[in-house]
C-alpha cells in the first residue's frame, strides 16, 4: 500500500521548513524530500535570512555564518548602489 500524501515539499532549507510546518498544522498529510543525509549541512544557503526568521521558526543560532552589514548592488551597466543599515537586520 501506498502512502498518500497531500503535499510534498522539496527541500528542507528554511523556506522548505517553513512551509511544510504551516501546511502540516493546518491538517495537510505533509512529505519533505532533501537531497542531503542531514538538514542543515552542508551548509549552503544561498539566501539572506532575516534576524526575525531565528525567534520565529526557533532556528539555532550556531547557523549564523556572518552578520550583514552592508548591501551592495550592481547594475549590469556597472553603475551601483550601496546599503549600510544601522542595525543588524540578517
Amino acid at each position: 500500500m501506498m502512502a498518500a500524501w497531500d503535499v510534498c515539499v522539496i527541500g528542507a532549507g528554511p523556506a522548505g521548513c517553513l512551509t511544510a510546518s504551516r501546511l502540516a498544522r493546518a491538517g495537510f498529510a505533509v512529505v519533505m524530500l532533501e537531497e542531503h543525509a542531514v538538514v542543515g549541512r552542508p551548509v549552503d544557503c544561498s539566501g539572506i535570512i532575516g534576524v526575525e526568521a531565528f525567534a520565529s521558526l526557533d532556528l539555532p543560532r550556531g547557523s549564523i555564518v556572518d552578520d550583514l552589514t552592508c548591501i551592495e548592488v550592481v547594475a549590469p551597466s556597472g553603475s551601483t548602489l550601496a546599503f549600510s543599515p544601522e542595525r543588524r537586520i540578517a
